[in-house]
């Protein structure tokens, strides 16, 4: 990440977006080897764990919805992010998704 940081009101506000990028990266990462090795999460009544597709949309719209909140605590505009794209396309727009959420 070459991204400036300056903007931030401290230190440790640099601190939470460097950690909150490298996680939701790594989330990412390990969502796509489940993928790929056809992981199949157990029976649950919890509507955002039915299938690793519901897992990778409630995983990005936290990550949006944590952004919104420490840009309030830090008196920072709303970033409005975008709205998570559908459980249908989800998996070929996760990386761009989350690209795009990580670049404010």
């Amino acid at each position: 990440m070459t991204r400036e940081l300056d903007h931030y009101p401290s230190r440790a506000a640099q601190a939470l977006v460097l950690l909150h990028d490298r996680e939701m990266r790594g989330f990412l990462e390990v969502w796509r080897q489940a993928e790929a090795a056809n992981v199949c999460l157990p029976a649950t009544s919890n509507p955002h764990y039915q299938s690793l597709e519901h897992l990778l949309w409630h995983v990005l719209n936290s990550s949006g919805q944590y952004l919104v909140r420490m840009c309030a605590h830090l008196g920072l505009p709303d970033p409005q992010p975008e709205a998570v794209p559908g459980i249908e396309d989800l998996q070929s727009q996760a990386g761009a998704y989350l690209e795009r959420l990580l670049r404010w």
